[in-house]
């Protein structure tokens, strides 16, 4: 019997070691491929996103870790920057885009990046990306040369990254709790139009030899979702507020969705009037489950141009006040300005920003 236990605690004491021994191997492998795999992804990354942009945005980052077991890296302090230079060639080639962005951040994390299907096929396979509250700067100015184009992009990422790549593909873009900030270049002397806690989600992102012509996606995408919680905006003559209370936008339907709409008006109406310096309009709006149909995405996205096919409201009111004991501004026409049509008020308040 203790011969047995002896050869019990033997035997116990025999796999041990082996397993021991091919955790510190399989450890050994894991760091090595870690080590190897950061420079190969950085390089991967920052040719991806130089070269697919027609040179126009180069990445930076201040420190890549990669975990080949979960297939996950992380980037530190992130920033995507466009080269004016290569902007203003871009616009003397008639190539360049509507919109200019910039993006920091202080975490960037890619989920599941299969890097032996990078070093074997040359597919660059990832299955999600996260932009986590990052601050995004768009600037947009609208090029002659832009209109009528399809969305899709003018020259095939694939033509330019084909030689380092066969595919790249992205299942799930995130962008979460995004600061947004809109410079509009084609009005002069206009007010930044600013945003927070918006979150965005793109769906299967495809470079390959044939996604730049698929009828099926705009901007080599299959969706775009929008999701705004909450927001209130102080318009600029600091008169009202506007308030909106869950936004929800899909591209492939074309629908936009808000639970409530708000004008709120800062001062009563009494006093409204007096702030403003003269008989003012003072407008009093709320409007419940608004629905738009039909909207044009690359549109608004080149333009920022909001046009829909039909729009729903399902109850609200809107409230009219004109303090008449106080000086009018000015004999204006009327025409066309009452009864407000609260479709004109929405789009100019909220989505045309020629108010900024």
């Amino acid at each position: 019997m203790p011969d047995t236990k002896r050869y019990r605690y033997k035997v116990f004491k025999w796999i041990a070691c082996i397993l021991l021994g091919v955790f510190i191997v399989l450890t050994g492998i894991a760091w090595l491929l870690n080590v190897k795999s950061r420079p190969i992804l950085t390089d991967r990354i920052k040719t991806l996103l130089y070269k697919s942009t027609d040179s126009l945005y180069t990445i930076s980052f201040t420190k890549v870790s990669t975990n080949v077991f979960t297939g996950n890296a992380t980037l530190q302090n992130v920033k995507i920057m466009p080269d004016t230079n290569r902007f203003k060639q871009l616009i003397a080639l008639k190539r360049a885009p509507n919109n200019l962005y910039t993006v920091s951040l202080k975490k960037l994390v890619v989920k599941r990046f299969h890097p032996l299907t990078l070093y074997r096929e040359k597919k660059l396979q990832l299955e999600e990306i996260i932009f986590d509250k990052p601050e995004v700067t768009m600037v947009n100015k609208q090029f002659d040369f832009n209109e009528g184009r399809a969305p899709r992009p003018i020259k095939s990422p694939y033509d330019i990254i084909s030689k380092n790549l066969k595919e790249f593909s992205i299942k799930t873009i995130r962008f979460k709790d995004v600061s947004f900030k809109y410079v509009n270049k084609n009005v002069p002397n206009s007010v930044p139009f600013d945003i927070d806690d918006l979150n965005i989600t793109l769906t299967d992102l495809l470079v390959d030899s044939t996604s730049a012509d698929d009828p099926k996606r705009f901007y080599l995408l299959k969706d775009i979702v929008v999701n705004l919680n909450n927001y209130v905006y102080h318009t600029p003559d600091k008169m009202y507020d506007i308030q909106l209370d869950q936004l929800d936008f899909r591209a492939t339907t074309g629908k936009l969705r808000i639970n409530s709409f708000a004008l709120v008006p800062l001062y009563d109406e009494m006093n409204f009037g007096k702030v403003a310096g003269y008989a003012k309009e003072r407008f009093d709006i709320k409007m419940h489950n608004i629905m738009l149909n039909g909207i044009d995405l690359p549109l608004y996205i080149s333009k920022q141009e909001l046009w829909a096919k039909e729009m729903a409201i399902t109850n609200g009111f809107i409230s009219v006040f004109n303090h008449n004991g106080l000086l009018k501004k000015s004999q204006e026409s009327k025409i066309g300005k009452f009864p407000i049509s609260f479709c004109s008020l929405f789009m100019r308040l909220f989505w045309s920003r020629k108010y900024s």
